[in-house]
């Protein structure tokens, strides 16, 4: 009975193992690539509620109607602009006056490595 393996055997063993190794190692780009897009996504989730959490800590009368912060830099690589606006109670269509709701609208910019992306978060407020 013969021991070991044959040189036909051996070759497969180890192409069979350089394709894994070399399939699995494609993976780690894209795997990096994801985490960047989630880091990025989570640091716009943060930006954006932190503006909305300062303008919610307002009471109804002193959170201006219009642009409440315009496009700017708030951190390298991120955006963000916040408006505010009159709606109407029965619809939730903007309003040209003030029927005691606003719609609290607050947008991140940001680019990562699949291009430019917008979040964007939505509240209303109501004056009692």
């Amino acid at each position: 009975m013969k021991q070991g393996f044959t040189l036909i055997e051996l070759i497969v063993s180890i192409a069979l193992l350089v394709f894994l190794v070399m399939g699995s190692a494609q993976i780690f780009p894209r795997a990096l690539n994801l985490v960047s897009r989630a880091e990025a996504i989570t640091n716009a989730a943060n930006l954006a509620q932190d503006q909305m959490e300062a303008l919610l800590n307002q009471s109804y009368a002193t959170v201006a109607v219009g642009v409440a912060e315009a496009r700017h830099l708030v951190s390298p690589n991120f955006e963000r602009e916040t408006a505010v606006s009159y709606i109407d109670p029965d619809t939730f269509a903007p309003s040209a006056v003030n029927q005691g709701l606003k719609r609290v609208d607050v947008r991140v910019f940001y680019g990562t490595s699949f291009g430019s992306r917008l979040y964007e978060i939505s509240t209303i407020i109501n004056e009692s």
